[in-house]
């Protein structure tokens, strides 16, 4: 049966960076990210067009936004990075810190059914939830 995963995180978690490497020994799973969407339109059509996205999908799929969206046939896992090492790879990545922009995400994000502290608990919820052993 196809699965269809959200994995929900703050920017500068390590999301995409794991998704790189876990999709690359993984290609029966495919992922999409709602930074994909236009970002020239307003938040709300960016959602709806994430939504629609997921809704049509075949196959496993990994969906991978900051706060996530309410979809009854997804499950969700939060990578929950400390908020220490959130900060530090922002002001890296990003040159500057914008803490309330930060809070406001986390107090949007959906709840979780899963949520994992690193990238090792991480692959293994995934791998357990898609049923993949590759050993």
């Amino acid at each position: 049966m196809d699965k269809k995963i959200q994995l929900i995180g703050l920017p500068c978690s390590g999301k995409s960076t794991f998704l790189k490497k876990y999709l690359s020994k993984r290609k029966n799973i495919s992922s999409i990210d709602i930074r994909d969407f236009n970002e020239e339109t307003c938040q709300k059509s960016r959602t709806r067009a994430f939504i629609k996205q997921i809704k049509k999908s075949r196959g496993n799929i990994i969906c991978e936004s900051a706060c996530g969206v309410n979809l009854s046939c997804t499950e969700v896992v939060k990578l929950d990075t400390p908020i220490a090492k959130i900060y530090d790879r922002t002001q890296k990545r990003e040159g500057e810190l914008d803490e309330e922009y930060i809070s406001l995400l986390e107090s949007c994000m959906i709840p979780s059914k899963y949520n994992v502290k690193d990238i090792e608990s991480l692959e293994r919820i995934l791998d357990k939830l898609f049923d993949i052993n590759l050993e």
